[in-house]
């Protein structure tokens, strides 16, 4: 026969179970990426921000890759990080997915050079990544 006791302790049981599965199914997203607006609600020391930046970066076919827009990309030269003014020229030179970033600061001259990814040889990584991707996919190209 069952007491009061014992039904209250399999109960708490049963919520515990149930709160671990919660947990372990929250603990199964591999990453979570907030949305602006929990960023914006959140403490600035509430964020833990930790990146690693390897002495030597990955092979590129390894590393991670992103498709950036042009204006939210060009917002992150906006200003020079020498002086922190933001009379800069910036001039864009591309070569299929290659971009390559010069910006020069009007004030106090600092001239940035930033590259969109490596080179293989001397083809950018992403070009040649990606014709390959196309190729070993198996799309067939007919030339008319």
């Amino acid at each position: 026969e069952q007491t009061d006791s014992d039904t209250e302790e399999e109960e708490e049981e049963e919520e515990e179970d149930e709160e671990e599965e919660e947990e372990d199914e929250y603990d199964e997203d591999e990453e979570y990426f907030p949305t602006e607006e929990d960023l914006l609600e959140a403490e600035s020391e509430d964020l833990e921000w930790e990146v690693h930046v390897p002495d030597e970066p990955p092979p590129p076919q390894e590393e991670r890759k992103y498709i950036v827009f042009e204006a939210a990309l060009l917002q992150l030269f906006a200003l020079c990080i020498m002086c922190g003014c933001g009379q800069v020229k910036l001039n864009l030179e591309t070569a299929g997915s290659f971009l390559r970033v010069t910006q020069f600061c009007t004030m106090c001259r600092h001239v940035r050079t930033w590259c969109s990814q490596p080179y293989i040889g001397n083809m950018p990584a992403g070009n040649l990544l990606m014709s390959a991707a196309i190729l070993f996919a198996g799309i067939v190209l007919l030339l008319l």
